[in-house]
């Protein structure tokens, strides 16, 4: 897990950094804390004055050039000998630039000549860091720490936790990297994988039923019994991951079958043998609960050796079989249970609104007979 400070001064983050890393260090399930970058690189630092330099007529771009040109060098020209050409370049000494009281008196060309860089720059020696990251465009410091006996997700809540009243100063903030961001980002492709499988199954079964309405009753079967889920991961103690999410996925498809198998055998009945809508839909689920007894049945059991986690990284793949057994469980209820109710009262409304056309229509013939 990476904990990211932003903000401008590296000594505020990595003094934020430090707090937090004091804050999150015995939160359950973290170890190893440590925070990615070091203060502990001397470095010469020139802190400009800026309203000083624009008394000498100087800006902060003519002032770090003439720095760099006396600290690092500047090419003054060529030098070539024997078919060489060779850079000339025109810097002070090592040993003056190394000493701080040599620098501060570096003859600065202004509008009014030659003044010492210290009459419009502080110049010190600091701790600076070993590295500067940077992150959206800020400068960042990285916590950084391990998880141990649980899962990332309850770990990143846990950190989340320990720095809830953390007060950060204006313009300093605080983002999740690591597994964290990882895993944030796989769920939302996850998510949309998801929405992308429930549309692709509702147009299919519209295509082959010939009906928006069965393709929209037996669409809602999938978050019905998502329903199922989630007392199956509290009782099985696993967390949301990325394969609870995909074993959400795999359900879509095996839900939608046991309703696909009851309304379509519905409809048969009433098209061709001329049944009522309600009886027609209470033979379905009666000759129908013993083939979907014996599917779900045969889909729980072959989940079994992999909700009890055996093999290498077997723990891991836990919630795929919790999450299709508590579906499937909760799938097979809503098939027999709430996809009936709903299409009775589907055909029900239907026949109550062609009864009340055909009242009316009565009517108008009696009175079109009456004024003949």
């Amino acid at each position: 897990i990476q904990v990211v400070i932003k903000g401008e001064d590296l000594e505020t983050l990595y003094g934020l950094a430090e707090q937090v890393r004091d804050q999150i260090k015995n939160a359950p399930g973290i170890v190893d804390v440590g925070i990615d970058t070091e203060m502990g690189k001397p470095e010469l630092q020139i802190l400009p004055v800026r309203w000083r330099l624009s008394q000498y007529g100087m800006n902060m771009t003519t002032l770090s050039q003439v720095v760099y040109g006396y600290l690092v060098g500047m090419d003054s020209g060529k030098f070539r000998e024997e078919g060489y050409e060779y850079d000339i370049k025109a810097r002070i000494s090592p040993d003056k630039a190394k000493d701080i009281f040599k620098v501060t008196e570096l003859p600065i060309m202004t509008n009014y000549g030659l003044v010492p860089l210290k009459e419009f720059a502080e110049v010190l020696w600091r701790d600076g860091p070993t590295t500067i990251t940077r992150k959206d465009r800020q400068k960042a410091v990285t916590v950084e720490a391990d998880v141990r006996f649980i899962s990332v997700g309850e770990a990143t809540n846990n950190v989340r936790e320990a720095i809830a009243d953390f007060t950060l100063p204006r313009g300093y903030e605080i983002d999740f990297g690591g597994d964290a961001e990882q895993m944030a980002d796989t769920f939302a492709e996850l998510g949309q994988t998801l929405a992308i499988a429930i549309g692709l199954t509702f147009i299919i079964i519209a295509a082959i039923l010939e009906s928006w309405f069965f393709a929209f009753v037996i669409t809602l079967s999938v978050p019905l019994a998502a329903l199922g889920v989630i007392p199956s991961m509290l009782l099985s103690g696993v967390s949301i991951s990325l394969f609870a999410l995909i074993g959400l996925i795999m359900l879509v498809g095996l839900v939608v079958n046991n309703a696909i198998v009851v309304i379509d055998y519905a409809e048969v009945r009433r098209k061709e043998e001329g049944e009522h809508a309600d009886v027609a839909i209470e033979k379905a689920c009666a000759i129908r609960l013993r083939v979907l007894f014996m599917a779900i049945s045969t889909a729980v059991i072959s989940m079994t050796p992999l909700a009890f986690g055996t093999g290498l990284g077997g723990a891991f793949r836990q919630p795929i079989a919790f999450v299709a057994i508590g579906g499937l469980i909760a799938g097979g209820l809503v098939s027999l249970l709430a996809i009936p109710a709903v299409y009775k009262l589907y055909w029900g409304f239907r026949e109550r609104r062609a009864a009340k056309r055909e009242a009316k229509l009565e009517k108008r013939t009696v009175s079109d007979s009456q004024e003949s």
